[in-house]
């Protein structure tokens, strides 16, 4: 286990490489990067898709979605990665990362940062709901509430033989 693991159990590490393989850390992102790759992702989304969500290219095949994508990745990939690591400081990771390397980038940095969480803030939600929900709160018992005991003894033969 290397030292940085045992510091904070979610920093990955990705092997990446063209020709020759290395290894690069992937640090879990602080709240204010988690907003700000938010923010990034949801202006990529806006630019792919029209006011009623489909998408802007209706052939994704089409040479120019295509071009599009691609367009998007350079741009936004460095950003994305200042984010995550300080192992590209000075080298541009499109000369470095592979397609398979750059989709399990996306799965590890969504993995460490939202999966889990958003599973978390469902789950809390869920138990808040429960807390105020009018059919899961339970009133206070009442008198007719208390069960009767089925006891076979009758007062009138305990009153005869203690007489």
């Amino acid at each position: 286990m290397s030292e940085n693991s045992k510091l904070n159990p979610q920093i990955a590490e990705l092997e990446i490489g063209t020709k020759k393989v290395r290894t690069i850390t992937l640090y879990p992102l602080s709240l204010a990067d988690q907003f700000k790759m938010s923010d990034l992702i949801t202006n990529v989304i806006r630019d792919l898709v029209d006011e009623e969500g489909a998408l802007k290219i209706k052939n994704a095949e089409d040479i120019e979605f295509v071009g599009y994508a691609l367009e998007l990745i350079k741009k936004n990939l460095c950003k994305i990665l200042g984010f995550v690591t300080e192992d590209f400081k000075g080298v541009d990771p499109l000369k470095e990362l592979t397609n398979l390397q750059v989709t399990e980038l996306a799965r590890i940095i969504f993995e460490v940062n939202y999966a889990d969480a958003a599973k978390n803030a469902l789950d809390l939600f869920e138990r808040v709901m429960e807390l105020f929900s009018p059919s899961k709160r339970s009133s206070q018992p009442s008198a007719n509430d208390i069960p009767s005991s089925d006891s076979k003894i009758s007062l009138e033969k305990a009153t005869e033989k203690g007489d």
